[in-house]
């Protein structure tokens, strides 16, 4: 099953919440294309790939969206892409912004709003907030390509688990109550392949690489994929979509690396062959 993931060039004002601008737009003879045109451009070079994970912030709206949807051209993978900020309207069910999942031409998932996004949040545990999101991680983020189980864990959201240092980083899950524990063990059981797109590089990777491969064992797979980002202020930005740390894959609890398979002024697009077995 070959699987791509996709990297953005943006430049943010900092913070979970920043409002992005996609970075060094391109000219397409007498005009500048907006994002939609990208996600084209992407989905024309991975039409015989299976799924394509963007990046968070992937489109600014929802008539880039329509955008898309209206361009598409058979054959296409499966597609997951953001719509604004779904963290920043996590609150408003009626907002557009999230992510969505396109396949053959329809919306399998769609308006997806980030829960959380930092260990502090998860740790509050504010309203049952971690029973909860495992409630909906459970029964609305699970979708189908070519047979395999496809979950969908949005950038922070994956302090739903946890590190022991005192265990070399050991991971559990963050709810210590037996009814959590469970429900991530059988969404877990239930799950071929988890998906973490995020919006900005993660720090503290030693732990992340933890959390990706605690995900991926027992013939799992996880991939990761965020944008390169230029904070307001930074002089000389010079952009790398080829580092490693915007892009992980872990197939049965090994690090995978991936090939490069196509690139633009503002996007590198990466492929990793995911077993079928």
């Amino acid at each position: 099953m070959k699987c791509a993931v996709v990297s953005f060039i943006m430049h943010v004002d900092g913070g979970t919440s920043s409002k992005p601008k996609r970075a060094g737009k391109a000219k397409r003879g007498n005009r500048t294309p907006n994002n939609a045109d990208l996600v084209l451009e992407v989905l024309e070079k991975t039409k015989d790939l299976a799924m394509v994970l963007f990046s968070g912030w992937t489109l600014d709206n929802e008539n880039e969206l329509n955008r898309v949807i209206d361009g598409l051209h058979a054959p296409h993978p499966t597609f997951i892409l953001e719509v604004g900020s779904g963290y920043d309207t996590n609150d408003n069910p009626h907002s557009p912004a999230g992510f969505y999942v396109i396949q053959d031409g329809k919306l399998k998932l769609n308006k997806v709003k980030q829960w959380f996004a930092t260990s502090e949040e998860a740790n509050r545990n504010e309203k049952n907030l971690i029973e909860n999101y495992l409630t909906t991680l459970e029964k609305d983020r699970c979708f189908s390509v070519d047979g395999k189980r496809v979950r969908l864990i949005i950038c922070g959201e994956n302090n739903v688990l946890r590190n022991e240092q005192s265990h070399n980083n050991k991971v559990y899950c963050r709810a210590e109550d037996k009814e959590s524990q469970t429900k991530l063990e059988s969404i877990l059981n239930d799950t071929d392949i988890f998906i973490n797109p995020a919006h900005t590089p993660m720090g503290n990777l030693g732990k992340m690489k933890k959390r990706w491969k605690f995900l991926s064992e027992t013939n799992r797979v996880l991939l990761f994929v965020t944008n390169e980002c230029a904070k307001a202020g930074v002089k000389n930005f010079e952009p790398n979509l080829s580092k490693q740390s915007l892009k992980y894959a872990f197939i049965n609890g090994k690090e995978t690396e991936f090939s490069k398979l196509a690139s633009g002024k503002q996007y590198q697009i990466s492929q990793v062959d995911i077993p079928t077995n």
